[in-house]
């Protein structure tokens, strides 16, 4: 892959946290913001399956549950301290409001990595709430042998619109049999649906299969040149999302693998596009340093914005909402950033000391 589709890739990647961002700024300024971190988490979820499967599909990193495991255990290493610091503030307000045997649980899910597996409650996820992409990310991880047989054993193209199908299929099924858990909002229809249709890691592995396939296509097809359609498929890709479409008008919104599949064929459509004006846009200095440091974004953001509100409304209770808004948006970044240095020279301390 040519250095400038890397740089699109993080870019992907500054934009999608930059609207997991904003909309997590709700918290300071409710419903400032339609839900647009939705789209931003698809996308983590889509280019992890496409970077993972381009670069790993030949070198056997990730051919058996073995060598996945492996695989799943050093990226879970590289985040873990962090991971762990930035959940403390949230584990001390939680034994000091309760010490049930409900708080403990929730400490144990979030110290093992467990949190998209538990149904969310009143509060969704406790503990740092979008630490949950994680548990689900490195369940992806895990299981991406199943998708490296699929993609050996059936065509990309039409595995690609079998996990299309399947999908919408599956959420249109726990909208239409369970009314109580119909949108507009993930967590107005209650925590099952909420779990069920976002949180859940099987889920969101499709998501991410997605984004392994269009890996697979990309480097097996001169960069998106010489796929080929294939007219059965399309037909039934098609038959879904209008569908999809068809019960959303019903039901007054439109489910949200509907979207994913928008949103991977633009993003398809961005990576194999010739136009040295895309790549200006998606490959610009800004974006691809809010990428370089999306990771301790993620991690972060929520605390800080948490931390922030809560200085600001006791030292200037008067202060206006956009102000507020404005200073928890700097607030993240620039700690984020600080956080992002200080983990560069505390990696280049140790290899010095190493050596």
């Amino acid at each position: 892959m040519k250095d400038d589709k890397f740089r699109m890739i993080q870019g992907f990647r500054g934009i999608s946290i930059i609207l997991i961002v904003l909309w997590h700024l709700n918290y300071i300024w409710p419903k400032s913001l339609p839900e647009i971190g939705n789209i931003g988490v698809e996308y983590f979820f889509l280019i992890s399956g496409f970077l993972v499967i381009y670069l790993h599909i030949n070198d056997n990193k990730l051919a058996t549950f073995k060598l996945s495991l492996n695989y799943t255990k050093d990226h879970y290493k590289k985040t873990y301290i962090e991971y762990i610091l930035s959940g403390i503030p949230f584990i001390i307000v939680l034994l000091k409001n309760s010490l049930s045997c409900k708080s403990f649980l929730k400490i144990l899910c979030y110290v093992f990595c467990f949190q998209a597996w538990v149904v969310p409650d009143e509060s969704s996820i406790s503990i740092n709430g979008p630490t949950w992409f994680l548990s689900a990310l490195l369940f992806c991880y895990f299981f991406t042998p199943v998708l490296i047989i699929g993609l050996k054993k059936i065509e990309p193209i039409e595995l690609l619109t079998g996990i299309f199908i399947t999908s919408i299929v599956y959420e249109l099924i726990c909208i239409n049999l369970v009314p109580e858990w119909q949108y507009p909002s993930s967590y107005d229809g209650g925590p099952v649906r909420a779990y069920l249709t976002y949180f859940l890691p099987i889920y969101r592995f499709t998501d991410y299969s997605i984004g392994g396939v269009l890996g697979y296509m990309f480097r097996n097809s001169n960069c998106g040149r010489d796929v080929k359609t294939n007219k059965i498929c399309l037909l039934g890709l098609l038959l879904a999302l209008v569908a999809a479409l068809l019960t959303g008008y019903k039901m007054g919104f439109v489910p949200q693998k509907f979207l994913v599949c928008i949103e991977a064929i633009i993003f398809w459509n961005l990576m194999t596009s010739k136009s040295k004006m895309v790549n200006k846009i998606f490959a610009n200095n800004i974006f691809c340093t809010v990428g370089d440091i999306s990771s301790e974004v993620f991690i972060w953001h929520y605390l800080i914005i948490i931390i922030i509100d809560k200085i600001l409304s006791i030292y200037l209770p008067n202060i206006s909402l956009i102000v507020k808004w404005f200073l928890c948006l700097t607030a993240v970044w620039v700690i984020s950033f600080l956080v992002n240095i200080g983990k560069l020279k505390a990696k280049k301390y140790l290899k010095t000391v190493n050596c």
